[in-house]
């Protein structure tokens, strides 16, 4: 994980603020990286072989870890997993049956589409109950 400290280009003056920037090692392993031989990480923006003058400034990067596979919502979420754990259970239930026989649109337990939460909405939970997914899938 790297976390990028950027400040807005339009505004200067405008506060920075950080930015979790997740990344799939399996992208480098692909590509022929040998990932337990890495000694050394370069960072930067741009082509370092084709380098660009007319910009300033300062961008931090730290806090780099390697991971295993974990929960990311919002990269990667079950279906009928309302809280964002990445696992479907008891509390998604809970949710849903807290919307029991709502209607209307955007509704979050709706999971067929039909304009309410009903049966259907909570066959399709019971289809995935349980289910977990983590970032990256292997």
């Amino acid at each position: 994980m790297t976390r990028i400290l950027r400040a807005s280009a339009l505004n200067p003056g405008q506060i920075c603020y950080w930015r979790e920037c997740n990344i799939d090692i399996r992208q480098f392993s692909n590509e022929g990286v040998k990932l337990i031989a890495v000694k050394k990480i370069i960072l930067g923006i741009g082509n370092r072989n084709a380098t660009q003058s007319g910009s300033d400034g300062t961008m931090y990067f730290d806090d780099i870890r390697v991971y295993p596979a974990r929960c990311i919502a919002t990269l990667l979420q079950p279906t009928a997993d309302f809280d964002g754990n990445c696992v479907v259970n008891f509390a998604d239930l809970k949710i849903m049956a807290g919307a029991w026989l709502d209607s209307g649109a955007l509704l979050t337990s709706d999971l067929d589409g039909n304009g309410d939460v009903d049966l259907g909405d909570f066959s399709t939970l019971a289809e995935n109950w349980l289910d977990e997914l983590l970032w990256p899938q292997p």
